[in-house]
């Protein structure tokens, strides 16, 4: 799949937001561009503490009236303060169970994998260099979810 030709992922009108948990401004930036860029039409929410994504949640907040959607899918950063991750994690299963919640990692990292999985998050991704597989890991990513979880 190259960068001119990428499929885009087709969306209903009511979508469920998107939440990316992220402190890192360039990393953020780059999920935001590559989501767009593969036709993503859904709002996105940045949290940026496991604190602000309970917030968010509970609808209170800088977020209280944001949204009347639980999130359709929530990207964790679980490379930088994994514990922040995790307990976040753990939070939405005990809670909102349904919500696919997907780790990024710039490296692979079994023992941090298997702290996520423990945790009950649903995948995690190894971010690539190129942009073209990030493009496709997530396009791949979003596609099963759509299905699985209709985040619509």
């Amino acid at each position: 799949m190259s960068l001119s030709s990428k499929p885009k992922i087709s969306v209903q009108k009511k979508v469920r937001p998107i939440v990316i948990l992220e402190s890192d401004d360039a990393r953020y930036d780059r999920m935001i561009n590559a989501l767009r860029g593969i036709g993503v039409k859904n709002t996105i929410l940045r949290v940026r503490s496991k604190d602000a994504g309970i917030g968010l949640l509970q609808n209170r907040g800088e977020f209280e009236g944001l949204t009347d959607h639980l999130p359709g899918i929530i990207f964790l950063n679980i490379q930088d303060g994994p514990e922040d991750a995790l307990d976040f994690c753990t939070y939405v299963k005990q809670f909102f169970t349904p919500i696919p919640i997907i780790g990024m990692a710039d490296k692979r990292d079994k023992e941090l994998m298997d702290s996520c999985y423990t945790t009950g998050m649903n995948a995690v991704i190894v971010l690539p260099d190129n942009m073209e597989k990030f493009y496709q890991s997530l396009f791949r990513t979003l596609h099963f979810w759509y299905r699985t979880a209709k985040m619509s």
